[in-house]
């Protein structure tokens, strides 16, 4: 994946999110809208961070195994920050849980649907390799 396409990616979950929010507002009030804000910010913030393994490993000279573990290691500690945020929010009573889910959700299928579009469309643009003959062409007799 390209950095281009997290920042789309970043932008269309951010409008799915706001889409989401504004939904909450119309359908529970202000605690609909919180909630969906609140979990855009949540689902940006963790697959957002999801790239500092990356940007951690890529330019050192790393073997497998302790890129594996950075990654795990940063994997948990995103997913504990994310539910731990998720926790206080349901807590704290300010928000719709149900728009809060709802949000989170969308966000995070309209994230993957647009690295599932950009992989499409590279794939497609890769060059098809035509396989030369092994034998030259027979020449017509009659010419």
């Amino acid at each position: 994946m390209t950095a281009t396409s997290h920042v789309i990616a970043r932008r269309v979950t951010l409008a799915a999110g706001l889409a989401c929010s504004l939904a909450g507002w119309a359908a529970a009030g202000v605690d609909g809208l919180a909630g969906g804000l609140v979990a855009t910010a949540i689902v940006v913030a963790f697959l957002t961070t999801g790239l500092i393994p990356i940007r951690i490993t890529q330019g050192a000279d790393v073997r497998a195994g302790l890129g594996l573990a950075v990654l795990l290691l940063t994997y948990t500690l995103r997913l504990a920050l994310a539910l731990m945020a998720l926790a206080l929010v349901s807590q704290a009573g300010f928000a719709d849980t149900r728009w809060l889910g709802v949000t989170i959700i969308v966000c995070a299928l309209s994230w993957s649907a647009v690295h599932v579009a950009h992989s499409v469309r590279a794939s497609r643009r890769e060059p098809t390799v035509v396989p030369e003959p092994s034998a030259p062409p027979r020449s017509d007799p009659d010419d």
